[in-house]
């Protein structure tokens, strides 16, 4: 529980007049966490984008009243409960876009029920894996959950027992401590310090927004010290499959193509199965430079037979030549070559149409130095043969 840090959210219409609601708000409290309640969905989805930083979410499975009628309870009906449990679910659906956050359901059914009808649901909608280290659902039965203090128990658990939550927690705690001592660092230094950077962008010719998302996270990240458990990450049993692998690396290499803006260097373009990238640096595409322009530098690539690269493959991995770099998972290819002799300027206008995504430092950068040292090789004549073979002889 010590890294559960911020607001739980709580939604439940029993708030206020159910025990079992009141007995967990109740110890929630009691550890010093704040809580954001909400009777009803309609409430919760108000407030669905403040919910980008929550610590975690607990939420009702049933969210319907039984009826009073002559003195009597009156169960809604079934199209009724399944109408109630589909919003559930979509509410569920729509919390995973604002953020990435544990979500406990807890629920007056029995853990037979859960097993037998909850957890089903939930794999149907494909939101509940048979592997648990995917889940980022945590059902239980409300009345267990108190019994012995196992409501903080079964969290803590849980969180450790699931690699994607405990990352997430330790990260959060980390990057906000760490992001509150740099802004408190800069507005001590002056409470102008947003206009005096903005300013100073400028007059440089850069984009401010750009340049300012760059500099403040810098700042942010020299600070940030993860000091997590090797055994808590590496803990699942089942071993993640070679596409899960290459996904999850993929997915560290590039941007996606709709969060593009502007020219910058690692920029690939596909046109008629070839692919280029853009190794021209960014500081030449901002306007107001004086050498300023929309012409972008590529070099020319293609696919890689799995033949040609076990030929450079050694024992330090794959070694292109000199005048080559490769480039892994691109484009769901295993790994495209791209040839340094291949260099041509375009316009970015005749391109930009078939940008598909963008390579990320440090592998552009690596990129940029490599061409770098092979536009500007040099040749040195070699010795002698004959001192050669006296030195090979010797």
């Amino acid at each position: 529980m010590e890294l559960c840090k911020g607001v739980a959210f709580i939604i439940d219409n029993q708030i206020g007049n159910d025990e079992q609601v009141i007995k967990i708000i109740k110890k929630i409290h009691e550890k010093g966490i704040p809580t954001s309640e909400f009777n009803n969905l309609e409430s919760a989805e108000k407030s669905l984008d403040n919910m980008i930083m929550a610590n975690f979410i607990i939420l009702d499975w049933k969210m319907f009243d039984f009826l009073e009628k002559d003195s009597g309870i009156v169960r809604p009906g079934a199209v009724a409960r399944e109408n109630a449990i589909q919003q559930v679910i979509d509410f569920i659906k729509k919390i995973k876009t604002v953020c990435f956050a544990p979500i406990f359901i807890f629920t007056t059914d029995s853990e037979d029920d859960i097993e037998d009808q909850i957890i089903p649901k939930l794999r149907d909608e494909n939101l509940y894996f048979d592997e648990e280290k995917r889940n980022f659902i945590h059902v239980r039965n409300k009345s267990e959950i108190l019994k012995y203090n196992r409501l903080f128990k079964n969290i803590d658990k849980w969180i450790l027992s699931t690699p994607s939550i405990y990352v997430l927690k330790s990260w959060q705690k980390e990057f906000l401590k760490a992001q509150n001592e740099v802004f408190w660092e800069l507005y001590n230094k002056s409470p102008s310090w947003p206009k005096i950077l903005w300013e100073s962008f400028q007059e440089e010719g850069e984009d401010p927004n750009s340049c300012m998302n760059e500099t403040l996270f810098r700042l942010t990240i020299t600070k940030i010290m993860l000091n997590m458990d090797k055994k808590t990450i590496t803990k699942p049993r089942i071993k993640p499959d070679p596409n899960e692998i290459k996904e999850v690396i993929q997915r560290t290499r590039f941007q996606e193509k709709d969060s593009l803006h502007g020219i910058k260097p690692g920029d690939v373009y596909r046109k008629q199965g070839k692919y280029y990238l853009n190794i021209r640096p960014e500081c030449d595409t901002v306007e107001g430079r004086d050498h300023y322009s929309k012409n972008i530098y590529l070099i020319k690539g293609e696919k890689i037979s799995t033949t040609n690269l076990k030929k450079i493959h050694h024992k330090h991995g794959f070694v292109p030549r000199i005048n080559e770099a490769l480039v892994f998972f691109l484009d769901g290819k295993d790994a495209v070559k791209f040839d340094f002799k291949s260099f041509s300027v375009k316009e970015f206008e005749k391109f930009k149409d078939i940008r598909i995504c963008r390579l990320l430092p440090p592998y552009i950068t690596d990129i940029q130095h490599k061409f770098a040292s092979f536009i500007g090789r040099l040749g040195v004549p070699r010795l002698p043969k004959q001192i050669e073979n006296e030195i090979l002889r010797r």
